[in-house]
């Protein structure tokens, strides 16, 4: 998420983590789900 905090789009988060986008764009949706937020704003925060 640190990378998100740094104005990283999920395509660029997957090429620094040797990922697919899919896989960042999923665990993101969990990390939402999970923290109950709906968007990168309230994630950075």
């Amino acid at each position: 998420m640190n990378l998100y905090a740094q104005q990283y789009k999920a395509k660029e988060i997957a090429e620094k983590l040797c990922s697919s986008i899919n896989t960042i764009k999923t665990h993101t949706k969990h990390i939402y789900s999970k923290l109950n937020i709906n968007s990168k704003g309230e994630l950075i925060l």
